[in-house]
């Protein structure tokens, strides 16, 4: 069971049993070290098993350990570890939770970065589609893609009408 603590800007920290230390980033943010997996999280609000349980009531199952341990195929005793806070689940578990829910293990294991894969949108359609053309370009045109990705990564994307071009592209009419 989770337990509080208040830090020095009095901001109450949720932390479970595994977790030792609670340090503040330079812009005041926790940061959350678990000593078992020595991962650092951003997510002070929930627990691993937080995650779980969310990840796995997603698919329309109740969550206790022995769903969990049957979901994934481990003993109720050791999820039940999981949920109390005293170890957490190893690497291969988070990733079977994940493949059986649809999460992405990162969010499962410290709460950072998205629950699941988003919308697939125009730019995501692009890029699978420059990764299956990729192998057939000359390797002179990848050269130049990727020159061309690093200057624009580097000083901002410019206009999209001048991308790649030696000067604005002349309006159609």
């Amino acid at each position: 069971m989770p337990f509080l603590i208040k830090n020095r800007s009095s901001a109450v920290v949720s932390m479970s049993r595994s977790i030792s230390k609670c340090y503040e980033s330079a812009i005041g943010q926790n940061y959350v070290v678990d000593t078992h997996t020595n991962s650092m999280a951003q997510n002070h609000d929930t627990t691993i098993w937080d995650r779980i349980v969310e990840a796995v009531e997603s698919i329309e199952i109740k969550a206790n350990p022995t769903s969990v341990g049957r979901l994934i195929d481990i003993s109720q005793p050791a999820v039940r570890q999981w949920e109390l806070g005293e170890t957490t689940p190893s690497a291969a578990n988070l990733r079977e939770i994940a493949k059986k829910t649809g999460f992405y293990t990162r969010y499962l294991e410290d709460g950072k970065g998205p629950k699941k894969p988003g919308p697939i949108t125009k730019d995501d359609e692009e890029l699978t589609e420059l990764i299956q053309i990729w192998p057939s370009l000359n390797p002179k045109v990848r050269t130049r893609l990727l020159t061309i990705a690093q200057e624009n990564n580097a000083k901002g994307s410019p206009p999209a009408d001048t991308v790649g071009t030696r000067g604005p592209r002349p309006k159609s009419n």
